[in-house]
Parts: C-alpha cells; sequence; structure tokens
C-alpha cells in the first residue's frame, strides 16, 4: 500500500560521524500514526533499511560513514544501500 510506505520512510539529511539522535527522531516522526506503534516506536533507535546515494567519492569519510550506519541499522537483519558512481 502506497500511504503505508509513505508512513514508514524518512528522508533527511546528514553529515556522517555525528550524532544520529536527529535521525532517529526523524525516523521516528515518519512512523504511523497508530497510538500502538507509536508507543513501541518512540524507543527506537535502529531501521531495517538505510539507502545512502553518492557519498562514498571521498575515503576521508569512509570511516565516519560506517559508524553513522552501524549505529543506525539493526544489528543482525538491517541493510545499508549505498548508491554511486564513478566520478572522474
Amino acid at each position: 500500500n502506497e500511504e503505508e510506505i509513505r508512513r514508514s520512510t524518512a528522508v533527511a539529511g546528514h553529515t556522517w560521524g555525528e550524532e544520529i539522535e536527529n535521525l532517529v527522531n526523524v525516523v521516528s516522526a515518519a512512523e504511523t500514526d497508530d497510538d500502538a506503534d507509536r508507543s513501541e516506536n518512540e524507543n527506537a533507535k535502529h531501521v531495517e533499511c538505510l539507502i545512502a546515494s553518492d557519498c562514498i567519492y571521498n575515503p576521508t569519510y569512509h570511516a565516519a560513514l560506517l559508524q553513522s550506519a552501524s549505529a543506525l541499522i539493526e544489528p543482525c537483519t538491517g541493510i545499508f544501500i549505498v548508491g554511486y558512481s564513478l566520478h572522474g
């Protein structure tokens, strides 16, 4: 259902390596409006799927990228999808 997908996704900018609290707040705000789901998800600090695009061009930030991604995705089942294209 398109509405369900819209309610369970969020888009947010982030500087890799910085605290993830703002991202967690954005994800929590995107959760469903159902009271049972909201109370369950308010303490959730992980996402099932994290998508990053065109952000691995500078090797200096790879460790920070992995730090943020590791803090955000579900430890055992989360996935991290990175899209990129070669530049130059």
